[in-house]
């Protein structure tokens, strides 16, 4: 009974100890930062777009207050280093900016270019003990950081939290972009075995109406940011894009691709079925002849007939066959032009390194300090299983009955 009561006694006294904070800030002193947009400045080496939420223009929810403006607004700063462009910023806001809301940063491509610029700003972001880790990276592909950081958006109240939907959504429907944080990309700057990559984003529409409320004021939008292709970085410097379904591969590769449509070709009639991945695996064995990698992929793979605009019988378990087939050899494709592509910008994005390193170290300490060399040299092959599971809620098209 005493030991309880002194207990008690103990944590009481504590209580008022350890509810205090040595650091505590005002929640009216702070500026709530959503993005970072890093620019390459004129007479300072940055200029820094910083993504400030607007209390007052956010609304509550239903029935809340309906906001009056923007419920953001973009403050632009120059610096040499980020500590200098965030203190050239309190200057223009007046309060203290706080960086643990922070979920995006947008890097132009003329930053992601120069290996100084790119290395030097995110030493500063990886230092920070408020800037998150998880804090999605994509790279501003022709325009600026701060016109991709500016575009409102129709859909969320914050726009970097559509831009972050947007990759993720694409990532498993299209298969051409790739989710990467702070610590994915900077683990690639500073691996020998694997190069970083990350989404580019482009401005589609009037470019000068971004930011403003004229761009979404009508039910089609004027102006929009959207996800364009992977940019893919060697040695700590972007050296170039991969677009389109050259840049499907890397999912594939990375075991991401789940619920993305391939349409196929069915007797000389061209995308009229569509095949969805619901689980897939990949695996990535190497050997050797004569020194000289040899990469083996394989994958597997099973989805179902999301559509079928052809005629087709998909009770017939040959036909499921024949399908699984062609599908294979799209896959097939789809992998191979995608490594073809890294392999001429001499960009090891898949990790094949690490490959090389755990089977042979010896061999590894040869080939490491020129592996990007190597890399583009490698003979790849690409094995492909694919398992048909269903059809959807119907076998047969409809319009099948109608002709019968």
């Amino acid at each position: 009974m005493k030991k309880k009561i002194l207990t008690t006694l103990i944590i009481f006294l504590l209580t008022p100890i350890l509810s205090s904070c040595w650091d505590q800030n005002e929640m009216t002193d702070l500026a709530f930062i959503m993005g970072l947009g890093i620019d390459k400045g004129k007479n300072k080496k940055y200029e820094v777009s910083f993504q400030i939420i607007l209390p007052r223009n956010v609304t509550s929810g239903e029935g809340g207050n309906v906001s009056q403006g923007p419920p953001i607004t973009v403050v632009k700063s120059p610096g040499d280093t980020l500590t200098e462009a965030s203190r050239n910023a309190h200057k223009l806001v007046g309060r203290q900016l706080y960086y643990a809301h922070a979920n995006l940063v947008v890097v132009s491509d003329k930053v992601a270019k120069d290996k100084n610029l790119l290395l030097g700003f995110f030493d500063a972001l990886s230092r920070d003990p408020d800037f998150r880790r998880t804090a999605q990276i994509v790279i501003a592909q022709k325009v600026k950081a701060e016109d991709i950081l500016s575009a409102l958006s129709i859909t969320e109240q914050m726009p970097v939290n559509k831009i972050t939907k947007q990759i993720e959504i694409s990532e498993k429907v299209l298969g051409k972009t790739i989710k990467v944080d702070i610590d994915n990309f900077l683990d690639g700057i500073i691996s020998d075995e694997k190069e970083p990559i990350a989404t580019g984003y482009i401005v589609k529409g009037k470019k000068n109406l971004i930011g403003t409320p004229k761009s979404i004021e009508n039910s089609r939008i004027s102006a929009n940011v959207m996800a364009n292709g992977l940019a893919v970085f060697r040695q700590g410097k972007l050296v170039g894009w991969m677009d389109g379904d050259k840049t499907r591969g890397v999912n594939w590769l990375s075991n991401k691709m789940k619920n993305t449509e391939l349409s196929l070709d069915w007797e000389g009639k061209k995308n009229v079925i569509n095949f969805v991945p619901l689980r897939s695996r990949s695996s990535t064995s190497v050997r050797f002849m004569n020194k000289k990698p040899i990469f083996q992929v394989s994958i597997k793979t099973e989805g179902w007939i999301s559509e079928a605009n052809a005629p087709i019988d998909l009770e017939n378990p040959n036909e499921l066959t024949k399908i699984a087939e062609i599908a294979g050899e799209f896959i097939k494709k789809d992998i191979l032009q995608t490594v073809h592509e890294a392999q001429k910008l001499k960009s090891d994005i898949f990790g094949f390194g690490e490959k090389v390193h755990r089977k042979n170290p010896k061999l590894w300490k040869e080939l490491k300090g020129n592996w990007n060399e190597h890399f583009a040299e490698s003979d790849v092959t690409v094995k492909v299983e694919v398992y048909v599971r269903r059809g959807g809620v119907r076998t047969n098209p409809f319009w099948v009955d109608l002709k019968k």
